[in-house]
């Protein structure tokens, strides 16, 4: 049996956010099938901006009181972080920027062998039905979590979950799905 979704519309933000979230939480995902999503978005811009006060602070010192070793040491692991935190968190909108400019004309086919995601005039993704390691539902999407690969997911609009999941616990029995 195969069932066919025609996506013809646009996701909101808060849909290429969660995906994004998810993809970058992959590992956690795969460890444990019922982990909560962190807001990565809000975390590192959090991390970046309170490791800056602390540096500006930290500066702020030496210059008053002259620098003293720790001080310098301190400042470099500071800059490090905060270019770390900063790094990752342009990936995530780089990643974020790219799904929202894409077309959003898809077809989701769930069959016998897998689940595949063909979006129009860029890429298909495919996953096995027997590499899906985890169907989840969160707060605006519906992933489907390969069991090996480069952490590539593949979601949809949460608004099809109840139409996938009868279908999914229909067709598959005893799938990993949340």
């Amino acid at each position: 049996m195969k069932m066919t979704i025609e996506i013809n519309e646009k996701g909101s933000e808060a849909f290429y956010k969660e995906t994004v979230n998810a993809a970058a939480q992959y590992r956690y995902l795969l460890k444990d099938r019922n982990y909560k999503l962190k807001d990565y978005f809000r975390q590192f811009r959090t991390l970046t901006i309170a490791g800056a006060a602390v540096l500006v602070v930290n500066v702020l010192l030496m210059i008053l009181w002259g620098a003293e070793t720790y001080q310098i040491a301190v400042s470099a692991a500071l800059v490090i972080a905060c270019l770390l935190s900063v790094s990752f968190l342009m990936s995530l909108n780089k990643a974020y920027k790219t799904m929202m400019a894409g077309t959003h004309k898809s077809v989701l086919t769930l069959d016998d062998d897998g689940v595949e995601l063909k979006t129009e005039n860029t890429q298909t993704v495919r996953i096995a039905k027997g590499n899906i390691a985890v169907i989840r539902t969160f707060s605006e999407c519906l992933c489907f979590v390969p069991a090996a690969g480069a952490g590539v997911i593949l979601s949809v609009n949460r608004k099809y979950a109840d139409e996938i999941l009868a279908w999914v616990r229909e067709n598959w029995p005893g799938t990993a799905a949340a």
